[in-house]
């Protein structure tokens, strides 16, 4: 009988493939769109500093146009003095329209019709400075003096920069908020002469905060946008990898299921495991794989049934020439011994009759040897195979009986042994449909105890209840048994060192037949081997 294979190692299993998939699409989208995010906040940008730069350019001309606006003269022919009493009343101040040369000083650039709140004007001529702010009522008061030397200071030689029509901008904190400043010198409109207008220089600068906000609106737009549509995306990803690789799960499916049949036993009938025909048709990825799965189980199921079939012959030739075996070999023991009674022999005739006796003896020990297990293995078959057409007979056994009549006939055996059992009071019954087969189990335990051990050695045998089960443990301090035979003790025709006397050799069946005992009633049996102690113990669960 083969043994289980091993379990495979525990390996830390990897994140699904449709998890990968949604974090990979995911990942892409999310380099798109922050990508667009930022070109589309870069273009907007430009595009709200591009307006502001022009509110403030027409806030700069008309500044300068109304600090340069030409003074008006008087073109009329001149009148009589004779003629101003009936010109005017005697109470009329007559005050003469001024003419000549424009100067900007003259005028307040906070008079300028139309500024915005919150604009700031700050005139520079030659020897005065004039500034002040609109505040939030629509009236004009003076500018902070941190603020008027903060511009001083940028129309001094700040960062700046100038467009195309000779403008200067540049951003200053003042007033408490960002601003954008535009500063030059005044230009003259026409033929308009203005005084000073080359050391002249205009500054004017509106708040940016409104721009500012707009962009940091656009920002957070953008952002929750993009969260959004992540979140779509991903949980849109997530049901459609789910929803196309159901199949592929399907078929993985069927894989495990095929993984856990137990393939080193009995018939097994793999036709029933295929993969369904709608998901291995080759015609895509998965059904590629399904159809390879399904000419793999057909592959595997004809070769164990092949081998289930070559190991029935094999069985049953066994048993055919361990039963046809046993008459022959009953003849030649019951011929010798006839001999032994009744013909004259000489010592040493009687000495090799007695050979012929001892070696029959230890062939018929192994012909039933044989016969027993391939009448196990053909009771394991059915049982795999769900042949059998009527309910097995079963009934209840003590151990502790069947395990006293073992070690006592284990002790007439082997009287050079010491032998010490210990069985509870309670009996310690387990179901049984041959209770021979377990006394055939202490039995082979007990000699194996018995062949493999020196005179004097301490065999003890114990017996308890434990958690539901059946514990045996048959333990001698012997030599032990070598460490490279440990593992495959119970295997068949697997022999350690020789016995004691050469009568009493072994057959390499006993251990093989006490583990098909055990497995049959649905329990174990292992071994613990050192020098000076080796211990069996048998696992059955209990009545």
């Amino acid at each position: 009988m083969s043994s289980a294979p091993s379990s495979p190692p525990v390996v830390k299993r990897k994140t699904s493939l449709a998890t990968r998939t949604m974090v990979g699409v995911v990942s892409l989208v999310a380099v798109v769109l922050v990508a667009l995010a930022a070109t589309t906040y870069v273009i907007a940008g430009r595009v709200v500093d591009s307006e502001l730069e022009d509110n403030l350019e027409q806030v700069w001309q008309r500044t300068n146009g109304f600090l340069v606006e030409e003074k008006p003269e008087t073109n009329a022919p001149p009148v009589d003095p004779d003629d101003f009493d009936d010109l005017f009343d005697d109470d009329d101040v007559i005050t003469p329209t001024p003419t000549g040369p424009v100067d900007p000083m003259d005028r307040d650039p906070l008079e300028t019709p139309g500024l915005p709140i919150g604009t700031i004007v700050y005139l520079v001529g030659e020897d005065s400075v004039q500034s002040g702010i609109v505040n939030s009522e629509g009236t004009t008061e003076e500018l902070d003096d941190d603020d008027a030397e903060t511009i001083k200071a940028a129309v001094s030689g700040g960062n700046s920069r100038t467009d195309r029509s000779g403008h200067t901008f540049t951003r200053l904190d003042l007033a408490g908020a960002e601003y954008l400043v535009q500063f030059n010198t005044l230009n003259a409109p026409g033929e308009t002469e203005v005084s000073g207008s080359d050391s002249t220089t205009l500054v004017t600068a509106i708040p940016a905060t409104d721009a500012n906000q707009t962009k940091s609106n656009l920002l957070v737009i953008e952002a929750t946008g993009a969260a959004i549509a992540l979140v779509i995306v991903g949980f849109g990803v997530w049901w459609w990898v789910r929803r196309s690789m159901l199949p592929l799960g399907n078929v993985s499916g069927v894989a495990a299921r095929v993984s856990r049949v137990p393939m080193e036993s009995g018939a097994v009938d793999l036709t029933r495991y295929r993969v369904p025909n709608d998901l291995a048709q080759p015609t895509d990825e998965v059904g590629d794989v399904g159809f390879a799965l399904n000419q793999l189980i057909d592959s595997v199921d004809s070769a164990l049934a092949e081998r289930t079939a070559s190991e029935n012959q094999l069985r049953q030739f066994v048993a055919d020439a361990s039963h046809e075996l046993r008459t022959p070999l009953a003849a030649v023991r019951g011929y010798s011994e006839m001999m032994v009674l009744t013909e004259p022999l000489t010592e040493n005739g009687r000495a090799l009759l007695g050979r012929v006796q001892t070696q029959s003896e230890r062939m018929s020990e192994l012909v039933e040897q044989l016969l027993f297990l391939a009448r196990m293995d053909a009771a394991e078959a059915q049982a795999h195979s769900q042949l059998q057409t009527e309910p097995a007979q079963v009934s209840q056994v003590d151990l502790g009986e069947l395990l006293m009549d073992a070690v006592s006939d284990a002790h007439a055996a082997g009287r050079d042994h010491h032998w010490e059992v210990q069985v509870p009071d309670e009996p310690v019954s387990i179901t049984s449909e041959n209770p021979e087969q377990l006394s055939r189990l202490m039995t082979n335990l007990l000699s194996n105890a018995r062949k493999h051990t020196p005179e004097g050695t301490n065999v003890s045998t114990k017996l308890l209840s434990e958690e539901g089960q059946a514990v045996l443990t048959i333990a001698d301090d012997g030599p032990g048994i070598a460490p490279e035979l440990v593992t495959k003790v119970f295997d068949r025709f697997v022999r350690g060192s020789d016995a004691r006397a050469p009568s009493e050799g072994s057959t390499g069946l006993g251990l093989s037949i006490a583990r098909s005992v055990a497995e049959a009633h649905g329990g174990s049996i292992t071994v613990d081997s050192a020098p000076g102690s080796t211990v069996f113990t048998v696992k059955l669960p209990l009545a």
